[in-house]
């Protein structure tokens, strides 16, 4: 289908764009890369009266380094988040599942900021800011909030920015040392949505046990979901074959996916357990100083 009519608006500064979101509360819509955007008002699934065009703000394409935390823009785009020698250096997870994001075509355009709001509990940087405990800074032309990951992302294809307001600021702490990291999906086709994906963030103690684990599952609930049992379970636990198989069996249990005609929900639960146990044996090779271990690749 062709789009509806609309308006364009293109601010050239954050408290424009702020007061043109107020003045047409309900009847416009953000756009930064489109790559979800303009397939759902193409099959007329959103049909908003007033486009604003947000990639002039300057102000949204930075990274900064805050100390213990990087605040990342909301128009980076995905290919600045594999490419960013900052981001690979102190947020490496972002670069990690940004590589498994569609195609370079896609990775081009797509901001970490649409991909965010869009909140698609299958897409890979909504999963990685979950387990990261990232914060979200959301803007109107009347207030500032701090959102914590855990309750910006509110259902399917729905997070906490309000129609008034937008995103503009990602903030994730910095990898702690002794840090290992892996991430695994299955999709039907490569580059399409993950059916079920599992990221693994694993700190260490100097005497090898766990200081602190983190494990977050894609594609089986209306978010993305973190594996809290699962997780206690590892901290202050050495990180042995019989404790993955646990782990696994945990989160398998805890999870309660729901069928569509791309998976039933056997078979996510399935793919579950199984990429669990995957991603935490790359953890295991990566802490043994495996010299085959390579996140960049996983």
């Amino acid at each position: 289908m062709k789009f509806p009519p609309i308006r364009y608006l293109r601010p050239s500064a954050l408290p424009q764009a702020l007061d043109d979101l107020k003045q047409h509360d309900g009847s416009i819509k953000v756009l930064a890369g489109g790559q979800s955007l303009f397939p759902l008002m193409a099959m007329r699934l959103t049909e908003p009266e007033i486009i604003l065009d947000i990639n002039a703000l300057d102000e949204l394409k930075e990274i900064r380094d805050m100390g213990d935390c990087l605040a990342i823009g909301a128009l980076i785009r995905h290919q600045q988040l594999i490419e960013d020698v900052t981001i690979q250096q102190q947020t490496p997870v972002l670069s990690l599942v940004a590589r498994h994001i569609g195609h370079l075509a896609i990775r081009c355009r797509g901001t970490i900021g649409g991909s965010l709001v869009h909140s698609d509990p299958s897409a890979e940087l909504p999963l990685a800011i979950c387990a990261l405990d990232g914060e979200l800074i959301v803007q109107s032309a009347d207030e500032t909030k701090v959102v914590p990951a855990e309750e910006f992302f509110l259902s399917y294809l729905t997070s906490a920015v309000a129609a008034n307001e937008m995103l503009t600021t990602i903030r994730v702490p910095k990898m702690a040392n002794q840090t290992k990291i892996a991430f695994d999906e299955v999709a039907s086709r490569a580059g399409d949505f993950a059916l079920v994906s599992v990221l693994a963030i694993v700190t260490f103690r100097d005497d090898g046990a766990i200081q602190r684990a983190r494990l977050a599952i894609g594609g089986v609930s209306d978010v993305p979901f973190r594996a809290r049992d699962a997780e206690l379970l590892m901290n202050d636990a050495a990180l042995t074959p019989e404790l993955v198989t646990r782990v696994a069996r945990t989160v398998s249990e805890a999870i309660e996916p729901v069928g569509d005609l791309h998976a039933s929900a056997d078979f996510r639960r399935h793919l579950a357990r199984v990429l669990t146990g995957r991603v935490l044996n790359k953890v295991i090779a990566g802490a043994k100083g495996d010299l085959s271990w390579n996140p960049s690749v996983w």
